[in-house]
């Protein structure tokens, strides 16, 4: 049985609209394993989609900055297919930005409406010059990075500054890189079932 855990990092309201990290993980982690586990691969996603704690008590701000279980959606679970083959035990999950929000077009156009307001993007993103050290810790222990962000051009404006970051690493980069170029990669669910499942092929592959 797999557990999936989230990091929120920002309440707002009445909801999380942050989440900084998850760790899908085969063993039920401790408090204290949450920050030491070494990770099989680190995955590198578009953002937070829907983003629920299993338990509704979870939601509120006592439980910033926490590690909590939540409901997984179908892209954790098209990782935890690669997971299951390779035989991994602990996958982490960042995005571009730490944006929770389901529809991605709504997110699409804030990212074009802030295009020009770096400061702004890297607030929000793990990515960003303040968040350098969090980073760190999370590439820290592992050896490979799944880029799997998606190919809307939209994506530019948090690529530019993210792929610096991640080149830098000198880790094992892996990913279905688009034709379109400027570092764009599938990402691994698409409402296609033969979309699906040609990248989970294809990115089996390339972990061989």
């Amino acid at each position: 049985m797999p557990y999936f855990y989230g990091k929120f990092t920002s309440f707002n309201g009445d909801t999380f609209d942050k989440r900084s990290q998850l760790i899908i993980s085969k063993n039920c982690l401790s408090e204290n394993e949450f920050d030491t586990v070494p990770f099989d691969a680190v995955a590198i996603l578009m953002n937070p989609g829907s983003a629920l704690p299993l338990d509704e008590s979870d939601l509120c701000r006592e439980k910033e900055g926490l590690f909590i279980p939540i409901f997984p959606d179908p892209t954790q679970y098209q990782l935890m297919h690669i997971m299951d083959t390779k035989n991994w035990n602990t996958l982490c999950v960042i995005n571009l930005s730490d944006k929770i929000g389901s529809d991605s077009s709504v997110f699409l156009k804030w990212v074009k409406d802030n295009k020009n307001n770096e400061q702004i993007l890297k607030q929000w993103s793990i990515f960003g010059d303040d968040s350098t050290s969090n980073l760190t810790s999370i590439m820290n222990r592992t050896e490979r990075i799944i880029c799997a962000w998606g190919q809307n051009t939209e994506l530019k404006y948090l690529i530019d500054f993210a792929w610096i970051k991640v080149t830098s690493l000198k880790k094992d980069i892996k990913g279905i890189q688009s034709g379109q170029g400027n570092h764009l990669y599938q990402h691994p669910y698409s409402q296609a079932t033969e979309t699906r499942w040609r990248w989970y092929k294809d990115m089996l592959s390339q972990l061989r």
